[in-house]
């Protein structure tokens, strides 16, 4: 863990990450302690209907599952629905975690690393996850076979700080230059990209705001990397030609190009509405105490 890494630009709000920038100040930035909200506390601001996906994941449990949630009573049978969903997004989570290990481990060079089950219990990843994501090895392979991504920068911090007065601030998957088989259009140099990996059962697909995430990464102010003398330093963002989802399923990966122009104009439009959000209460005051009125005696 160098002086770069994120977790020594992340802190905790209200169990909320946000970010901060505590270095000194530079030519493109003065010191502050601002904090800044993360760009997946943004993106909730909208509150996506996630009902859907809860009940597919616990239309998953078992048949024994579902006799003793028969036998219980309300509040253990809502708690135990509860663990149920929790369950599942911890396997589709931990599955995407080990994903973006692979991706992380091909961008570098290097093979894929091989994963105990100590491995992923060591990071709160369920047993079942590592089985489901075994499946999605050859996807990644065809990807990194047909485009030969070369990394600039992953897992970078990256701050805006004045975005409708708040700003914000992020870990972006990363930037990685393409040269090779480009559809036609599109020109060589640095794209920021971003994993998706979607369930085996789902779609080939990629929705708005993950566009405006990748987007959001890819207009900060400034990123933090590790200056020549190793310290975090902040440092412009390179030009970039486009961005990217790569959409990862076991059947295959799908590339996804994204126009950050247009995905960047969502994305302040989404931060507008969390600000808003965030203040949608700061008009109502304390509430005013009622006197109780005295008994009156039966006639």
């Amino acid at each position: 863990m160098g002086p770069e890494d994120p977790d020594a630009f992340r802190v905790t709000v209200g169990r909320q990450r946000w970010y901060t920038d505590p270095l000194p100040a530079c030519d493109l930035a003065p010191e502050s302690d601002a904090t800044y909200p993360s760009i997946s506390r943004v993106k909730k601001a909208a509150g996506s209907d996630w009902s859907y996906v809860a009940m597919r994941r616990i239309s998953q449990a078992s048949e024994n599952d579902f006799r003793t949630l028969a036998g219980w009573d309300h509040g253990r049978r809502l708690a135990g629905l509860r663990a149920i969903q929790d369950h599942g997004l911890k396997i589709d989570a931990g599955r995407g975690t080990i994903v973006h290990w692979w991706g992380e481990d091909l961008l570098n060079g290097r093979p894929m690393r091989k994963l105990s089950l100590s491995d992923v219990l060591e990071h709160d990843i369920p047993e079942e996850a590592l089985a489901i994501a075994e499946r999605y090895k050859p996807a990644l392979e065809d990807f990194f076979a047909t485009y030969e991504p070369e990394l600039y920068a992953t897992e970078f911090v990256g701050i805006n700080r004045s975005l409708n007065g708040v700003g914000y601030g992020c870990t972006p998957d990363g930037l990685w230059r393409l040269e090779k088989n480009l559809p036609k259009g599109f020109e060589p140099g640095l794209y920021a990209f971003d994993y998706k990996s979607r369930g085996p059962a789902g779609k080939q697909a990629v929705y708005s705001d993950e566009a405006a995430q990748v987007a959001g990464g890819a207009t900060v102010d400034y990123m933090i990397v590790a200056g020549p003398d190793g310290e975090a330093v902040r440092q412009p963002l390179p030009e970039i030609a486009g961005g990217m989802i790569v959409s990862i399923k076991p059947d295959g990966a799908r590339v996804f190009p994204i126009d950050l122009e247009k995905s960047a104009a969502d994305w302040r439009e989404r931060h507008a509405w969390y600000v808003s959000r965030d203040k949608e209460r700061d008009g109502i005051g304390r509430v005013w105490p009622i006197k109780r009125a005295p008994k009156q005696e039966a006639a």
